[in-house]
């Protein structure tokens, strides 16, 4: 928020990028997740562990480690032998790739003895489409594998461990008609037992995933892999979205035969949807979900270079409410950010689709218009200023706020995204002064 009320410049040069408030509500949004996180840098650099990791990790895995390389990152081994883990397997090393990936035979060693870890691994990736970040999700699943071989130790009980197990459960034909299902995974889905068993795996299957286990699944079929590890989308009766990372094994009859197949799924729907409200977060306000500044400067660059181009204009708006202060400071930070919120609201009301509105930071806010005649641009200009003077409703009240605005053309005088930005805010500024006679409430 600008509270200088001499005209300080929040957008020169001489101040610090304001990236890291992004980075600093994504690593704390990842620290208060109910699983264990590391975070790397595009170059390898650890960048974060939560919590939860610290304590499960053990001395095998050092976060903090400031070294240019993920190998230190993990000291682990195959699952049930001496043998280190193969680098180009970990998931953490494959999200650097751009890869997806998840593996359930790594263990690590802790004070108490080894445990066995299933890790995920998937990357961040920035506006450009290029990995900015690399995320590694892992949960100690060592009961989990004392269960799966209790089952292969035990037929006898079998029908417990079914009918008791907190995954979701199914027996299946090989072509993945349900013969047998449990409760958890009835709880799972929505569905009762009965309907289950008039359908396949397959007619649950989210449409976005038709086709993608086709391949996997051939490798049960043929004999080729025993089990199958994968995630994908299903839907639930109600039809939402179910994410599961299930294990299929295959069981196979006197004659080598496929007879049946095991499924063992886990519900990871809420780990799902934290990596996406974790990938917004890198590039977008908490508060409004407009794009922040590490966005816009992205989109600006996009402009600019497109402007070269093919000779089209670019228009910069720079915002800056205000009476937000005295706002904050007579109606209470919630009243502030009801305010926050209806700005950025409004400035969706008068961009286009191929527009871009940010919220920099406190009360500032930038608009970037593309492909716009001058003609346009003036247009554009008084609905924006028409949108802003407008007053608010606050705690029942209404309350004028006012903008000063600050427009910059791509052009002669500005042929970069530091101009455009450095043009636009000192015109906001000659702004705010021209109007500081208005009231600050009304």
């Amino acid at each position: 928020m600008s509270t200088d009320q001499s005209g300080g410049n929040p957008l020169s040069a001489d101040r610090p990028p304001a990236p890291i408030d992004g980075e600093r509500r994504l690593f704390s949004f990842l620290d208060s997740l109910p699983v264990a996180i590391i975070v790397l840098e595009a170059s390898g650099k650890p960048a974060f562990a939560n919590d939860l990791a610290k304590r499960l990790r053990g001395p095998g895995i050092d976060p903090t480690a400031d070294r240019s390389q993920p190998q230190p990152v993990y000291t682990a081994f195959c699952a049930g032998t001496d043998n280190r883990y193969p680098y180009g397997r970990m998931p953490i090393v494959r999200a650097l790739l751009g890869e997806t990936s998840m593996v359930e035979d790594m263990e690590v060693e802790r004070p108490d003895g080894r445990i066995q870890l299933q890790v995920w691994g998937a990357p961040i990736r920035g506006d450009n489409g290029e990995v900015t970040y690399a995320v590694s999700a892992f949960s100690n699943v060592t009961a989990q594998k004392r269960f799966e071989h209790a089952l292969q130790e035990s037929e006898g009980r079998f029908r417990t461990v079914f009918e008791e197990s907190p995954l979701g459960m199914a027996i299946t034909t090989p072509d993945f008609r349900f013969l047998q299902v449990n409760q958890s995974l009835c709880t799972m889905t929505g569905f009762a037992g009965d309907e289950l068993l008039t359908l396949r795996l397959t007619d649950i299957t989210h449409p976005d995933e038709h086709g993608i286990e086709v391949e996997p699944a051939e490798t049960l079929h043929t004999g080729e892999f025993g089990v199958l590890g994968i995630e994908k989308r299903y839907m639930r009766k109600d039809g939402s979205t179910l994410w599961v990372r299930m294990s299929v094994r295959r069981v196979s009859d006197d004659y080598g035969e496929a007879e049946y197949f095991l499924a063992t799924m886990q519900d990871v729907t809420e780990q799902h949807m934290a990596q996406e409200q974790a990938q917004f977060l890198v590039y977008h306000d908490g508060l409004t979900g407009l794009p922040n500044r590490r966005l816009m400067l992205d989109r600006l660059g996009q402009a600019v270079a497109r402007a070269r181009r093919y000779e089209h204009n670019a228009i910069l708006f720079a915002i800056d409410l205000d009476n937000f202060k005295s706002v904050n400071d007579e109606l209470g930070y919630a009243a502030g950010d009801t305010l926050l919120v209806e700005t950025a609201r409004r400035l969706h009301t008068v961009a286009r689709d191929t527009d871009t509105a940010a919220r920099l930071g406190g009360d500032e806010f930038l608009l970037l218009i593309t492909d716009v005649s001058p003609a346009d641009g003036d247009a554009i200009y008084e609905r924006l200023r028409q949108s802003l003077d407008a007053t608010y409703l606050c705690q029942g009240a209404e309350i004028f706020v006012g903008a000063s605005i600050g427009r910059a053309t791509l052009g002669e005088a500005c042929t970069d995204s530091d101009c455009l930005m450095s043009a636009a805010n000192s015109a906001m500024h000659a702004d705010k002064r021209a109007r500081r006679a208005l009231p600050h409430l009304r």
